[in-house]
């Protein structure tokens, strides 16, 4: 059974002649909300992506908010993979998080990650408000020397 659509100049359109209209919206839609889930690799380097991914010395590290984009004010989550320079991952290390809103000159507390296994860090905490936001990642592999790797979280 079809149903019909009546429009304001009295032409009706059947179920599927609505749907063929809407198709290309949907997919110019899907296609936008798809970057929200992208991997630490696919918005590597310098930016305020939902997730990043710096080198520091023999370390790579990356940086995933949970959620897309960040909330100041709101608690979110912050994963942290830590891998050596062979690609193995770094378990056992001491991560630290700190926050830092330069523009009005706003710190957070620091937050130590807990460790999820396999390289794997998340830590907890609140950007006081919406904007830029520095986060500083501190890395001390056991029996390693403690490096930091620097981030830009946008908080909306």
């Amino acid at each position: 059974m079809l149903r019909r659509r009546r429009f304001s100049g009295g032409e009706q359109l059947s179920k599927s002649r609505w749907q063929a209209a809407l198709g290309p919206w949907a997919a110019v839609i899907v296609l936008g909300l798809a970057g929200c889930g992208s991997s630490p690799v696919a918005n590597a380097g310098p930016g305020t992506g939902c997730g990043q991914q710096r080198t520091t010395g023999t370390y790579t590290i990356g940086l995933r908010t949970g959620s897309c984009p960040a909330h100041g004010g709101v608690r979110t989550s912050l994963t942290i993979t830590v891998r050596d320079a062979g690609g193995l991952a770094v378990s056992g290390a001491n991560v630290t998080v700190t926050t830092m809103m330069p523009s009005m000159n706003m710190s957070g507390t620091a937050q130590t990650a807990k460790p999820q296994g396999a390289g794997r860090y998340r830590a907890d905490l609140v950007l006081g408000m919406a904007g830029n936001w520095d986060v500083t990642v501190s890395i001390t592999p056991s029996g390693g020397k403690p490096v930091d790797a620097h981030f830009t979280v946008a908080a909306k």
